[in-house]
């Protein structure tokens, strides 16, 4: 049996996420103005959310690594600190994007930066899969794996929810995204109806219908 994986379905989320802005980026037409300044606003919020699933991480995950594995833990925060730089040009180069001087060469140059970055990114997220999620596994029960999402869903709003589905669930494989939604109906995490709402917005509806059907809801 499956053990609980804290990494797999929101890092597969963030993969796809990562690889759509890059194909975006390298495809732009930087003499369309709007479409340049819609994907570098896209780009500072992507930025934004890297930050913010490393303070998840660090808040949720890594207090059980300390106790059980801390040479994992202080690994996988130093991680963190070495992504700062990537981060931190790309956050840089942002600046002023959309009103270069030069809009080719700084969407080129942007596009180089950002590959950096989530190349550097894509590393630290295996290690965080194969090492620390083993560390977890080895040292922990799941109820003990399985306090860390009560947690870290407590902490999150309805909206913080759904969003997170929204992210994960298209990046997902049908038997990942039935397990996810079925223990989220199971829980009553999150009211139904605005989940299949959502969920409409970023999945064909041959995925959605089988998706209703794996967790045993009808489509009407």
């Amino acid at each position: 049996m499956a053990r609980i994986d804290l990494y797999r379905n929101v890092h597969k989320g963030q993969r796809a996420h990562l690889f759509s802005l890059a194909v975006a980026l390298g495809r732009v037409d930087h003499a369309d103005a709007s479409a340049v300044a819609a994907l570098a606003s896209g780009l500072r919020a992507a930025v934004g959310e890297l930050h913010q699933h490393a303070e998840n991480e660090e808040r949720f995950i890594h207090p059980l690594l300390r106790a059980r594995a801390p040479e994992v833990a202080a690994r996988l925060e130093r991680e963190h600190h070495a992504l700062e730089p990537a981060l931190a040009e790309v956050e840089e180069m942002l600046r002023g994007f959309d009103g270069a001087d030069d809009p080719f060469n700084a969407c080129v140059e942007l596009y180089r930066a950002w590959c950096r970055m989530v190349s550097a990114y894509l590393a630290h997220l295996d290690a965080e899969e194969r090492v620390g999620m083993a560390a977890l596994w080895d040292t922990c029960t799941d109820d003990e794996i399985f306090a860390v999402i009560r947690a870290f869903t407590a902490s999150r709003t309805t909206t913080d929810q759904i969003n997170d589905l929204r992210s994960q669930v298209p990046a997902l494989s049908p038997h990942e995204r039935a397990m996810l939604l079925a223990g989220m109906m199971k829980s009553g995490a999150v009211p139904a109806e605005p989940v299949w709402t959502s969920l409409a917005g970023v999945l064909p509806s041959h995925d959605l219908a089988r998706l209703r059907a794996d967790v045993g809801i009808g489509v009407g």
